[in-house]
């Protein structure tokens, strides 16, 4: 399968996920994509589905356990900096999907913001 040809960001193949998970267990991603911003994701994203490739994507790695048979797919992690940061504007907060919970949390309480919890 070749929907990957051409791509320009960092992808692993046979990646292990049990390392980026918390409880340290499972098995191997048959692909691991790092998209670079959100333009390399939507790329990504039109040719797992045009290839009928499955796919999911790793958070932080709390709440999951990967089958150790692993995922005969595409894991996308969303790493890069244009997924982490976070944008504060008056009491609005714009938050990338890689973002750190905790320290979202952090600076919206050192802003004084509620209603995330």
């Amino acid at each position: 399968m070749s929907w990957w040809r051409g791509w320009r960001d960092r992808i692993e193949t046979d990646a292990p996920l049990g390392a980026r998970t918390w409880y340290r267990i499972g098995g191997r991603a048959k692909w691991l994509a790092h998209p670079s911003d959100a333009e390399s994701l939507s790329r990504l994203m039109s040719a797992v589905a045009a290839e009928g490739v499955p796919w999911r994507v790793l958070g932080r790695g709390a709440n999951v356990l990967v089958r150790d048979e692993g995922f005969d797919g595409v894991v996308i992690v969303l790493d890069a900096p244009a997924f982490t940061k976070m944008t504060f504007e008056d009491v609005s907060v714009c938050v990338g999907g890689g973002a750190d919970l905790m320290k979202l949390c952090k600076a919206c309480c050192d802003r004084g913001l509620s209603g995330l919890e």
